[in-house]
């Protein structure tokens, strides 16, 4: 039943859980278990058995995988782009070359195409050299094929159909060529070129690893082109068609074109009712309805059979609300009430329900008189009991079932969950006599094993005479099981304990050579480290245990079935199409199983990043890895079975923390197979599963920016957990109680340890409740093991270069000691909100400017003097006595100018007395407009790169952000981007305009786009025109209250600021309709009660100021940009020309990224910000602290250029030193 696994422990809600879609986890999993199934697939050798270990990779995008196979886009961030040091090092292709000019010519090519596939600058450039250099080669040819993929992936398609008709020169990847030539020319509307292509694919290389690709390509080509029963024969010959939702989706659209509907109506059916789950499901099922509609009564209406298995795919893939659904769908077709498909339809229902929040009497209350059915339902009744915690109630349903249905399956369940609740519970003894009663009962049964184990280790821990017994009638009818390490281990322990040396060194020296790799057979090691040489007494029953296979050598020759294939996957990692590679190995394993292949697909999965399908392939050649003493297998296989990603990171932070690299290593390597966009079911995020609640208190301890979306960035992930980790070695004392605490939880492993007085760690470890947390433990422990003897520990460098934290913005300050009481910070003592950003990043700049003595291009404050007209106006003011409180929302003198202004220059007459309200700052304005109309629940749409304070404003405020993107070079958005983001809950957009940090001048149509989108959803536009008349190249300012019908849906927010240069007196407006306003007015009296009194009288003489004085401060910061952009045109930076506003951004992608070492914060741009600032001595803002997605301004940086000449004249100076 899946609502529960009954032979697992009972798992109460707890802190973390397993890695989604972890497809390899059975592999990388409890030794045991993952060791009998390998054992079983090697003895085989069957296809059906590596099944599993060759499908990895398949729902893996592939690198030459046609665009039309993609599907859903990834809510989670992109992966950071590698550097250095996020990928093992591999071993390089085994290409084979003939002269020394060929083996020179394939390593140039496999660097270009390397640094091709890795977006490295001026990549496609050089490879395209080489192409050209080398057009009568076979290397030429592979480069093209690299080139024209490339143009390919970016919609070039002219372009990459030159270079793929280069690359048929090479016979050996011809296939792919051909392939991707039939992909351009498809693009190019050449259907009839593409179909004579990809029937040619399939006539001369039927066995080539892309035939799902060529057979779906060729599908579709055929049907657009008229000739529907080709595509049908082709599928038809093909074996796996019927068990890939993606060609048989296929297949029922060409059945549809050549109007066999009854056998494209079946086909849909398969994939609607079969693969539910898949992609094609929903297009298949939408299909249906014509097709049911044209056929009539001669339609094929699919059955109970179908729809039942539908929905418990849904079932059993936890998808309660479509499960229902379905078997309420179930139920309509099945009438007759005694029907045991019926019966089990309204189980699943009430299930269903109970899943989704539903009282357990939906299951108590059902009528199910069919025997099977019934006792399925008292068990799910007991389990939703369980659920609710109410004890008696879950043992009456348990104990109904008992005796109702003695020797149902769903008994042996239920004696075995009674048995697990017992155990959880640490209620040893009750828990042993459940398991007891299930043996009794079922002898036999699938669950004997656990129940077997559990009742000898409680007679262990409890010191029964009848414990040895137990232990070695275990061992003798398991001897293989992953328990049998463990029994040895105790048995041992036992024997010390008697006095039996010579018996106890016999116990460990067999699990030393049978189990060495395991947390048990390491810590027999130990003992008999400690015991010292000496004699032996072995038990007889010793010599059953049966030795593990023998290895296949691992540089066996290639296979001659099996040669070419190899040799195709050599050129294919060598212009870097690693995942064909893959697939090439995994087909070539197909043909001839020897390890070579996998070991070699391991590396091409590692080349991708897929560190957890590379592993996969490791252990699959290498059966029963953990009965592998270490020298029986090359330290290359070890590294294929435990790389180490990321180890730059791991050792300076683990140095930082004075803890084990090697232990975390081990660690990440169960959590996340070192997948960086791993997330849990409880929002685990990342290589070291933090969660984000926990993430915020480890980012204050250590003083970084939290940003949720960085703990997908592998440094900022690391440095997070990392603290974490040896905070609770620290707090807990054994890195075995620090690994369960991480696993399960700091208040379950207190309470675990608690239980007794254990006499040593691994009868903790051994006692813990949690299967998965147990299994866990020793995994990790055991992971850890191996890496320290791979890889040893820290080197001196490593150590050395202990100078900064990894993460954003942690410059400042070294990383304090773990402080173990930030794990119990009460979050009642926090605000969630606060938690969720950090003090302003520009701010930050700024401080570090002063520190390094460095120009400050990085806030937006001027560094010269502020008009003298203004000042005077303020001095007068205090000497006037206007010192005292103004009215809260703005003294009138104030409010009268700036309707005054506003209506001179936009045309938009507002009431002073009922539609202003003067704020300290246009940032107190923003905040107070957004908090007087947002509710919780609400939507603001928000531009980015945006000023780094909107997204502050609208965590405050209880709004959800919806960003929408401004492109370079000339920042425009996309019109469907942005109307995607409005809808019913929208409550404003934000508009600057200019725009900072882009210099982007909003015009009037992009304006009116804006406008219709806020009258259709009835939202407001809270537009910061703080910029207004800093404007170059004749652009207009245009308020959006000046739209046509938007004034009443605008609310403006300027201040002085800006266009006075006196971004210190914090004395802003906000102009806006009768409704918002007076909330807005309360929101700014309990915020501020009013802005200063004087500065507010000086305000209004500024503006009425001639409108010379506009024009002249508009001159003169054209002036100063023009310098500034010769100044980062001649340092080498790529520039984004604003059109408003005084900032610069500007691309940073030329530039080398400075050394990760050295330098070795955040993403690039921080890195580069942090080198500036202190080696260059010029301040900058990083592009990422403007985009809600740090990764995405990851190549850019702000400059500002509001100083004086001599400001930017030492700039220029300090600049030039990146061109020498």
């Amino acid at each position: 039943m899946a609502t529960l696994t009954p032979w697992a422990s009972i798992l109460t809600q707890r802190r973390r859980a397993n890695i989604r879609h972890r497809s390899v986890q059975w592999l990388c999993g409890r030794p045991g278990e993952a060791v009998s199934l390998l054992l079983s697939m090697i003895h085989s050798l069957t296809v059906l058995g590596l099944a599993v270990v060759l499908s990895l990779g398949s729902s893996l995008e592939l690198f030459a995988q046609p665009a039309q196979h993609r599907h859903h886009r990834s809510k989670k961030p992109p992966a950071p782009p590698c550097r250095a040091g996020c990928k093992p090092e591999t071993e390089p292709p085994q290409v084979a070359v003939e002269t020394p000019e060929d083996d020179a010519a394939e390593k140039e090519l496999a660097e270009l195409a390397r640094e091709l596939r890795n977006g490295a600058p001026d990549a496609y450039a050089k490879l395209s050299a080489f192409a050209t250099k080398n057009t009568t080669n076979t290397w030429g040819a592979r480069a093209a094929l690299a080139l024209g993929y490339q143009d390919f992936s970016n919609h070039r398609m002219a372009q990459a159909l030159g270079w793929l008709l280069k690359a048929q020169g090479d016979s050996l990847l011809r296939e792919y060529a051909w392939y991707w030539t039939a992909q351009t020319v498809r693009n190019l509307g050449r259907n009839a070129e593409a179909y004579k292509t990809l029937l040619t694919i399939q006539h001369e290389y039927p066995n080539t690893a892309l035939r799902e690709q060529v057979l779906q390509s060729f599908a579709q080509t055929a049907v657009q082109i008229g000739h529907a029963q080709e595509a049908i024969d082709a599928l038809n010959a093909y074996a796996g068609t019927s068990s890939k939702p993606e060609l048989l989706i296929e297949r029922a659209r060409a059945y549809q074109a050549a109007h066999q509907l009854p056998r494209a109506a079946r086909d849909f059916q398969t994939v609607f009712y079969r693969f539910p789950l898949s992609d094609e499901a929903k297009p298949a099922g939408a299909a249906l309805a014509p097709i049911m509609h044209a056929l009539r009564k001669e339609y094929p209406y699919p059955g109970v059979e179908m729809e039942e298995q539908r929905a418990q795919a849904f079932y059993d893939a936890h998808k309660w609300r479509e499960a229902r659904a379905e078997f309420e769908k179930l139920l309509t077709m099945l009438k007759d009430p005694a029907n045991p498909v019926r019966q089990r339809a309204q189980l699943r229902v009430a299930e269903c329900r109970v899943q989704m929040k539903g009282s357990p009497s939906l299951i108590a209350s059902l009528k199910t008189p069919d025997p099977n059915v019934n006792a399925e339902r008292l068990y799910a009744l007991s389990q939703a009991y369980r659920t609710d915690k109410k004890e008696s109630e879950m043992f009456n349903a348990l104990n109904a079932l008992a005796q109702t249905y003695p020797i149902s399956k769903w008994n042996e369940d239920g004696l075995m969950a009674a048995g697990n609740y017992h155990w959880v519970e640490l209620e040893r003894e009750k828990a042993a006599e459940a398991y007891r009663l299930a043996l009794d009962a079922f002898p036999n049964g699938r669950h004997a094993y656990n129940c077997e184990w559990r009742i000898a280790w409680v007679a262990y821990l409890d010191h029964r005479p009848d414990a040895d017994e137990r232990l070695t009638n275990f061992l003798l009818k398991y001897p293989s099981s992953s328990n049998a390490v463990d029994a040895l281990y105790w048995l041992g322990r036992s024997a010390e304990r008697a006095g039996n040396i010579a018996h106890a060194r016999s116990f460990y020296d067999k699990a030393v050579e049978r189990f060495p790799e395991t947390y048990f057979g390491i810590a027999a090691a130990a003992r008999l480290a400690k015991l010292g040489p000496g004699e032996e007494n072995p038990a007889e029953f010793l010599e059953k245990i049966p030795p593990a296979p023998p290895l296949r050598p691992f540089d066996e020759a290639i296979p001659v079935a099996a040669e070419q294939r190899w040799q195709r996957a050599q050129a294919l990692r060598s212009i870097a199409f690693d995942s064909s590679a893959e697939q090439e190995l995994k087909n070539a394993y197909l043909a001839s199983p020897s390890p070579r292949f996998l070991l070699e697909a391991a590396q091409a999965a590692f080349d991708q990043g897929h560190f957890g399908a590379g592993m996969a392939y490791a252990r699959a050649a290498v059966p029963n890895v953990d009965a592998r003493k270490f020298s029986e297998v090359p330290v290359g296989v070890w590294k294929a079975l435990f790389p180490l990603p990321y180890e730059a990171a791991l050792r300076r932070e683990a140095a930082k923390n004075d803890f084990d690299p090697m232990f975390a290593a081990g660690l990440i390597r169960q959590e996340s197979t070192f997948q960086p966009d791993a997330v849990s079911k409880k929002d685990a995020i990342g290589l070291m599963q933090v969660l984000p609640k926990t993430g915020r208190l480890l980012a204050r301890q250590i003083k970084i920016r939290y940003v949720k979306n960085k703990l997908f960035d592998p440094d900022y992930n690391i440095a997070l957990g990392m603290v974490y980790i040896a905070n609770l070695v620290q707090q807990f004392g054994s890195p075995e109680a620090a690994a369960a605490a991480y696993n399960a939880g700091e208040d379950r492993i207190a309470a675990w340890k608690g239980e007794r007085n254990y006499e040593e760690i691994p009868e903790l470890v051994e006692s813990i409740p949690f299967t998965e947390t147990r299994e866990y433990v020793q995994i990790v422990l055991r992971n850890a093991q191996l890496y320290r003897m791979i890889y040893g520990q820290p080197s001196e460098a490593t150590q050395a270069s202990n100078t900064s934290c990894p993460c954003v913005f942690s410059w400042e300050g070294a990383m304090t000691a773990p402080d173990s009481t930030m794990a119990h910070i009460s979050r009642r003592m926090l605000s969630a909100k606060a938690e969720q950003f950090t003090e302003s990043v520009i701010r930050e700049m700024t401080r570090l400017a002063v520190k390094h003595h460095a120009v400050n291009l990085s806030q937006g404050f001027p560094d010269f003097a502020a008009p003298e007209e203004i000042k005077e106006a303020a001095r007068q003011a205090i000497a006037d006595d206007i010192n005292q409180y103004a009215i809260t929302w703005g003294a009138k003198p104030l409010r009268d100018a700036v309707v005054e202004k506003f209506a001179r220059t936009q045309g938009v007459r507002y009431d002073p007395e009922r539609e202003i309200t003067v704020c300290c700052g246009s940032t107190e304005a923003m905040m107070a407009a957004m908090v007087a109309i947002i509710n919780p629940g609400d939507e603001v749409v928000v531009f980015e790169p945006f000023y780094e304070n909107y997204g502050p404003d609208a965590i405050l405020s209880g709004a959800s952000p919806r960003f929408v993107t401004l492109r370079p070079p000339d920042w425009s958005f996309d019109e469907k981007e942005l109307s995607a983001a409005f809808g019913a809950h929208t409550k404003a957009i934000i508009l600057n305009t200019p725009n900072n940090p882009t210099g982007k001048v909003f015009t009037r149509g992009e304006l009116e786009f804006i406008r219709d989108l806020c009258i259709r959803w009835n939202a407001y536009c809270i537009t910061d025109e703080i910029y207004e008349h800093i404007l170059y190249d004749g652009a207009q300012h245009i308020s959006m209250a000046a739209i046509d019908g938007m004034r009443d849906h605008t609310i403006v927010v300027n201040g002085l600021s800006k266009t006075y240069s006196v971004t210190g007196w914090r004395v802003g407006w906000v102009l806006a309709p009768p409704g918002p306003t007076q909330p807005i007015r309360k929101v700014h009296d309990f915020l501020t009660v009013g802005a200063a009194a004087p500065l507010q009288q000086a305000g209004s003489v500024a503006l009425h100021f001639p409108q010379s004085y506009y024009d002249k401060l508009a001159a003169t910061y054209a002036a100063k940009r023009e310098l500034m952009l010769k100044i980062l045109t001649a340092a080498g930076f790529h520039i984004f020309k604003p059109r408003g506003a005084y900032y610069v951004m500007t691309d940073i992608s030329r530039f080398p990224d400075p050394d990760p070492v050295q330098f070795p914060a955040g993403t690039r741009d921080v890195r580069f910000a942090q080198y500036l600032v202190e080696k260059i001595g010029v301040a900058v803002v990083p592009g990422s602290s403007f985009y809600n997605d740090p990764r995405d301004g990851a190549s850019q940086v702000r400059f500002t250029f509001c100083k004086k000449e001599a400001t930017l004249a030492a700039a220029r100076t300090r600049l030039a030193k990146l061109q020498a």
